[in-house]
């Protein structure tokens, strides 16, 4: 039935002149409910909508009625009238609503047949005119209802589907998921999210808050992290999850450990994640104590131990490492380079070898570390020698080891000193001799530069040391020794090469003495009076000098002149002793004359 706002004054206009000569007075309409729509005696003042029970029995049986009613001047209306009820049925003999005529019942019942013989024409006049014009319009709405019902139902059907699919991808994650709404309490969780928490499990219903949850867990002992502090736990927790910010982590009764993602939703709510970390966990906590087995065995060596990635960056060392170092420990940071950290060393004077020659040092060193491998052996300030081994890694790097050899360098220092040095005398030995002097010549500035030879023997050694006794006689030639280093020439070359005879080699450019004034002024410290052990004794010394430079090339080698030396020696001793002769090649000749005379 239609909106009784809908009818026009036109509409009841044309309602009332049809009633006009006759015995009905009033015409109501009614929908299928009993609410009245419309009333041909309606003013400015009538409103639509009140339900009458008899329409409304009428509309629900499809059966007419009538009844008599009292009226009367006041209310407008006839002292007695009919009331008659008829239903209206569509095309589909469907009830569309109830119309209701009254009847004047003061004329008789003649009249009475006659008015309502007029019924069905107005019936179908007010049909037409209040009813089936209004109805073809709600029916038209009606269709336009149901096909918006029917694309409801297709976006209802759509979004359950959607959220079917929802659901099901939730319990498929691997994680924990679950979503609370903006007052916090939970809207949903995956099936992963419950087996998490078993003790609390229960307590996850939609609606329970998530601090109720929490509690229910922490009664249950359920988080491993909070025994003994829970409320402080609980604090905390609720703190982040209500910032739903970075990650928060769990460790469990069952020695699981989570990972919490959460974040917020637009609406306010909190939606997370929670990650079973366990095996990352162990593997890391695994690695990291294989980690500091390592770190404590590196730390453990009884040598310095130093790791550089593959960009010569400081990666690890040991605390042997920072000992042996001293000097320049308070350098040695990781990420720092090898250059870096030799070059603080290097200003530091951490390195006596490469003194007054540190640039070429350092090159040197670097090179070394383009090898896959190298060895390196140094002396540190403080007297200490190391062995330095170094071994390039697989990922470029290289991996070095300092093991201290001090000890093992000063034995093969003894050794070294041992077997070059006259144990009595302190003075070099001759095979000491033969190493220094090649050392001197090696130094020789230019090829003029010429090494002075000087062939000592001392004279009247022999009767002292039958008269005084052999340790006598070894305390004098240990006195001799003194004697000689003070007399030589500064960075002289000064042996014992026999029983009492001595050699001493110089750079004759380092003195503007002549040789032989050199020799002389030893011979006569050698002749000054000598007091051991209460003893005063004297004796002298016979020299010979040769000289020797580059310039002479392979006529004379350096043999040849410590030899000439020798001869001068021996024509000293022929001229009565504690002299100085210099070699003359005549005197070559004279000896081999002499040698051949004696093997005759």
């Amino acid at each position: 039935m239609v909106d009784g706002a809908h009818v026009t004054d036109a509409q009841r206009a044309v309602v009332n002149a049809a009633m006009i000569g006759s015995q009905i007075f009033e015409v109501r309409f009614f929908d299928r409910a009993g609410r009245e729509v419309f009333d041909s005696k309606g003013g400015a003042s009538w409103q639509t909508g009140a339900v009458y029970d008899a329409a409304a029995d009428v509309a629900q049986s499809g059966l007419p009625s009538a009844s008599v009613e009292a009226g009367g001047p006041s209310n407008g209306t006839p002292t007695r009238y009919v009331e008659i009820y008829m239903p209206i049925f569509d095309g589909q003999g469907a009830v569309l609503g109830v119309a209701e005529l009254n009847v004047d019942n003061s004329a008789s019942a003649a009249a009475i047949g006659r008015e309502l013989g007029k019924v069905s024409a107005l019936i179908l006049l007010l049909t037409f005119m209040v009813i089936a014009v209004p109805v073809a319009g709600f029916m038209r709405q009606r269709a336009q209802l149901r096909v918006r019902e029917a694309e409801i139902r297709t976006l209802t059907d759509a979004a359950e589907d959607a959220r079917k699919t929802l659901e099901a991808s939730i319990e498929a994650l691997p994680h924990g998921f679950v979503l609370y709404d903006r007052n916090d309490r939970l809207v949903l969780c995956n099936a992963q999210y419950r087996h998490f928490y078993p003790e609390s499990a229960h307590a996850m219903r939609p609606g329970v808050s998530f601090e109720t949850i929490l509690r229910a867990g922490l009664a249950a002992g359920e988080y491993r992290d909070a025994v003994g502090r829970e409320e402080d736990w609980l604090a905390e927790r609720l703190i982040r999850h209500k910032e739903a910010r970075g990650p928060v982590y769990q460790h469990l009764a069952d020695g699981r450990r989570l990972q919490i993602i959460e974040r917020k939703t637009q609406d306010g709510g909190r939606v997370g994640l929670r990650i079973d970390i366990t095996d990352y966990i162990e593997s890391r906590e695994r690695a990291e104590r294989a980690e500091q087995r390592l770190v404590d065995a590196i730390d453990a060596l009884p040598a310095g131990f130093w790791l550089f990635d593959e960009q010569d960056r400081l990666v690890m060392f040991n605390e042997m490492y920072r000992k042996m170092y001293g000097t320049s420990s308070d350098l040695l940071e990781i990420g720092r380079t090898y250059e870096d950290i030799i070059r603080a060393g290097l200003a530091a004077g951490q390195y006596p070898d490469a003194a007054g020659r540190e640039d070429a040092w350092l090159d040197e060193v670097l090179q070394n570390r383009t090898n896959k491998s190298y060895e390196m052996v140094y002396q540190l300030d403080d007297g200490r020698w190391v062995h330095s081994l170094n071994e390039r890694t697989t990922d470029g790097g290289i991996v070095g080891f300092r093991i201290d050899i001090t000890e093992l360098k000063q034995n093969q220092l003894d050794l070294e000193k041992a077997a070059t040095t006259n144990s009595l005398t302190g003075l070099l030995n001759r095979r000491g001799a033969e190493i220094a002097m090649q050392r001197l010549v090696d130094g020789l500035p230019d090829d003029d530069a010429e090494v002075a030879f000087l062939h000592i023997d001392l004279d009247r050694f022999k009767p002292i040391n039958d008269a005084f006794g052999h340790k006598f006689g070894d305390m004098l030639l240990s006195h001799v020794g003194e004697c000689l280093r003070d007399a030589a020439p500064e960075g002289a070359v000064i042996a014992r090469v026999g029983g009492d005879e001595f050699l001493v080699a110089y750079g004759a450019h380092r003195t503007r003495e002549d040789p032989a004034q050199v020799a002389d002024s030893i011979r006569n410290a050698l002749v000054r009076p000598m007091h051991l052990q209460g003893q005063h004794v004297r004796i002298g010394a016979s020299v010979g000098v040769a000289t020797w430079s580059l310039g002479q090339g392979d006529s004379v080698s350096i043999e040849d002149a410590m030899q000439n030396a020798d001869i001068a020696l021996n024509v000293s001793k022929t001229r009565g002793r504690n002299t100085v002769t210099v070699f003359e090649p005549a005197m070559r000749e004279a000896s081999v004359l002499t040698a051949r005379i004696a093997d005759v």
